[in-house]
This record gives structure tokens, sequence and C-alpha cells, in this order.
């Protein structure tokens, strides 16, 4: 839960940075949401199982697409760092 927990506070970071990718982490982290709140409510061990498979998936998704993102705004950093040191 702490792990679910982490990643919902860095899409929130995520999606003050870049609205383009907000509303496909909205709709991720809706559906994580969904999921969580169902896995408490199954009696069946089977489907119990297959939920938190989904739930793993989808996080596994949406943190790979913030390692992206930091990727890219690392590397913009840098770009932003040598035209600093042009420019002095």
């Amino acid at each position: 839960m702490k792990r679910i927990m982490l990643l919902l506070t860095c899409l929130l970071v995520l999606g003050w940075t870049n609205n383009a990718l907000c509303s496909s982490f909205d709709s991720q982290v809706g559906l994580l949401k969904y999921e969580i709140s169902k896995l408490d409510k199954i009696d069946n061990q089977e489907e119990s199982e297959l939920r938190k498979s989904m739930i793993e998936a989808n996080i596994e998704y949406v943190s790979g697409s913030i390692r992206l993102k930091i990727k890219q705004l690392e590397e913009k950093l840098e770009q932003i760092k040598l035209k600093i040191t042009k420019l002095q």
C-alpha cells in the first residue's frame, strides 16, 4: 500500500509538470483505485489473485511512465544547462 501511495504522489507531481500526460495518469490512477476498492470486497481467492495481478500490472505501467518522464526531464535539464554555459 505504501508503494501505491508513493506512486500516486509521484503522479500528482507529474500532473503539474505536464498536462498532456496527466489525463493518461488520471485514468490509470482511477483504474487502480477502482481495483483496490473491489479487492476488499472479494471473497473468492482466485478472483482476488487476478485483481492483485491487474493492480501490479497497472503499477508497473505507471511507474514505467514515471521513469520515462523523469528521464525526459533530466535530458531537458541537461540541454538547459548547456545553453546557460554557452551564454556565460
